[in-house]
């Protein structure tokens, strides 16, 4: 099945405090290396400076975010899901972090799973265009292919 071009894996910021960590380590020089070898494009650059802040304290969820859409950009889904539900477990508030686990199920076919993230998504911000787009096409790609008979 042909995916329309789907864009706007989103870079976050975490809520996690970032000045004060062990031994008094400041990792937001850190997100903000990665942020913008990210930005640039550099996806190994920003995979070493997420790499490190998660070395410093491994409970900031921005980080295990950023190195999810890395996998995304690098088409690795099975990698971004991985990195994507742990920045989840950590910053479950976070609307991108849901968007993105959508899409990554989005790119799998695995449309079913794809809803849940998205509905909260759009729940929670209900002007958002992309996700309920997303939204719309997996519950009518899931009732497709329950009415072809193919699990889901």
């Amino acid at each position: 099945m042909q995916h329309p071009v789907l864009e706007g894996a989103a870079e976050l910021q975490s809520s996690t405090p970032l000045t004060s960590g062990p031994a008094g380590l400041d990792r937001k020089p850190g997100l903000q290396r990665g942020q913008a070898a990210l930005q640039n494009g550099d996806l190994d650059a920003a995979e070493t400076a997420f790499r490190q802040v998660i070395a410093d304290n491994p409970n900031v969820g921005a980080a295990y975010s950023n190195l999810g859409v890395i996998a995304m950009r690098r088409k690795d889904w099975d990698h971004a899901i991985t990195l994507l539900r742990k920045a989840e477990k950590l910053e479950p508030k976070m609307a991108g972090i849901r968007l993105n686990v959508g899409l990554v199920e989005y790119r799998r076919g695995n449309y079913a799973a794809a809803i849940a993230p998205l509905s909260s998504v759009v729940r929670d911000q209900p002007d958002s265009e992309q996700p309920r787009y997303l939204l719309g096409l997996c519950n009518f790609f899931t009732e497709h292919l329950r009415r072809s008979g193919v699990r889901t």
